[in-house]
């Protein structure tokens, strides 16, 4: 056998050995996605019996909550009269100008 021929069975021993570790080690790190999805779709199965009871609770809250926002509705519909600002809405009083401003010069005038 000739020096070349050796080189290449060895080169090609070489890659196999090569590829035979990677597969291995992509096989343990897919045996280990497949534990956590294992464990994560076990927890998710068990949400629908843990929230079970909340469904009566939510149900009155939303009740609850359609009549504040029907009240809320009312409220902000009913027609005021128009010179009369809302009740929420602050009106600040007016301040002097400010001694040597612009504003202060003009109210001189």
């Amino acid at each position: 056998m000739t020096a070349a021929a050796v080189v290449a069975i060895v080169g090609a021993l070489l890659i196999v050995v090569v590829l035979a570790a990677y597969l291995i080690y992509v096989a343990f790190a897919l045996k280990a996605v497949s534990s956590r999805l294992t464990t994560i779709t076990a927890g998710l199965g068990a949400i629908p019996e843990k929230t079970a009871p909340l469904a009566p609770v939510i149900t009155q809250i939303n009740k609850d909550l359609t009549a504040a926002d029907d009240k809320l509705h009312t409220v902000l519909t009913t027609e005021r009269q128009p010179e009369l600002p809302a009740p929420w809405v602050v009106v600040p009083k007016p301040r002097a100008p400010l001694p040597g401003s612009p504003a202060a010069k003009r109210a001189r005038q």
